[in-house]
């Protein structure tokens, strides 16, 4: 059977949808899924297929007040961004060897030709997103953080002028030539502006990068 992103997407999809993940075009990600929390944090889940092995999957998690996964400079705690497997211990890895897990490596891999895998996958989610999520360092963390505070002071500013930003007549330079990953080009002409007026590094990367976090958080809201 040939496995690809679509066909394990499809799979895991229904019940992620379920406890509240929200699936959104990524072109990074195999697959991204995030949820807003009660908390005001957004936990986002990046799925990885393997390049080596069609059937091989994995995830990494997120959790921050933004939704730009991976996001980890200045003093934005690193433990904010970790693969499922290194948030589980050494016993709960055990339970998971069938799928692609090697004894002693923290990095799973699960095996999307079977079809508990992806029970499996959930299940680990489940347990790894309560972990996180009451994890008090780490929040605090979060909630202390200057550059967080940036950050989503970009996205709110991004979000209160994409509604307007079509109205004006200004050349764009680091925009894409069309719409990118379900998002219009109205947010990326913001987030260039924004990051303009704020003397911000600017460039297609930063553009697309504060334009899509606005965008998925205005989303969620």
């Amino acid at each position: 059977m040939k496995f690809n992103k679509k066909y394990i997407i499809a799979k895991l999809k229904p019940a992620l949808i379920d406890n509240g993940f929200t699936l959104f075009q990524d072109s990074y990600w195999s697959g991204l899924f995030i949820i807003k929390k009660r908390n005001g944090l957004f936990l986002c889940l990046g799925l990885t297929i393997s390049r080596y092995f069609d059937y091989a999957y994995t995830g990494d998690f997120y959790l921050s007040s933004h939704t730009i996964i991976g996001a980890t400079w200045d003093d934005i705690p690193d433990e904010s961004y970790e693969r499922l497997g290194f948030l589980l211990t050494n016993e709960e890895r055990k339970k998971y060897r069938n799928n692609l897990n090697i004894e002693n490596i923290k990095d799973i891999w699960w095996d999307g030709s079977k079809e508990d895998s992806y029970k499996d996958f959930i299940d680990v989610i489940l347990k790894c997103e309560k972990r996180l999520l009451n994890n008090k360092i780490l929040l605090d963390k979060i909630h202390s953080s200057r550059e967080i505070k940036l950050i989503s002071e970009k996205a709110n500013k991004i979000i209160e002028l994409v509604n307007t930003i079509q109205q004006e007549d200004k050349e764009y330079q680091f925009i894409p030539k069309k719409e990118t990953d379900g998002i219009t080009l109205n947010w990326f002409k913001a987030a260039e502006k924004i990051l303009s007026e704020n003397n911000e590094i600017l460039n297609k990367k930063t553009v697309e990068m504060y334009a899509k976090d606005a965008f998925r958080q205005n989303q969620l809201d």
